[in-house]
């Protein structure tokens, strides 16, 4: 009985110590996006396959641990405020993958639909009021919706993929620690 409350205590320790990982490398990973603007949107898609992971190995708090953990240190350690936020937003994307895949067929595709639009949506209003760019820029949405949408399912496909490759190749590897 003893040895047994012992290993559920080394678990939880190992998975606390690789979600604080996971989350230092997020940030890590975020932090060399601000260093170009143009690969804010890439750092924050690399960013969540660490979160995708933690989706697959990690109770539901260690998975929330990730993301909030990762949005502070962003919000506070990052020189733009714009990827913070958009790890904000599309960060959490992992996170309702799976049990949004669950249900009937075409369900799915109008909540990912919805959710992107939302996201696209809520970016653009805390780039105009918390960045105080020009209200002009209003005329870029529509572009922004026609990019973003196909875009995303793109996404959504690499999930899928890094999500086998995981399971194939890595995952037998690690199974002996997890």
């Amino acid at each position: 009985m003893m040895k047994k409350k012992e290993n559920a205590r080394q678990m939880a320790l190992f998975r606390l110590t690789l979600s604080a990982m996971l989350t230092a490398l997020s940030v890590v990973v975020l932090y060399l996006g601000t260093l170009l603007d143009v690969l804010s949107l890439t750092a924050v898609a690399i960013a969540s396959l660490f979160l995708l992971f933690a989706v697959r190995e990690f109770p539901v708090t260690y998975r929330l641990f990730i993301y909030f953990g990762t949005g502070i240190l962003a919000v506070l350690l990052l020189p733009s405020l714009e990827t913070a936020v958009l790890y904000a937003l599309l960060g959490l994307y992992p996170l309702f993958k799976f049990p949004l895949e669950r249900i009937r067929r075409p369900l799915p595709f109008v909540l990912k639909l919805l959710y992107v639009n939302t996201v696209i949506t809520l970016s653009e209003l805390c780039t105009v009021f918390l960045f105080h760019l020009p209200a002009e820029a209003w005329y870029m949405l529509l572009a922004l919706y026609l990019i973003a949408n196909p875009a995303f399912f793109l996404y959504d496909r690499v999930l899928d993929r890094m999500l086998i490759v995981y399971e194939a190749r890595l995952r037998p590897r690690l199974s002996r620690y997890l």
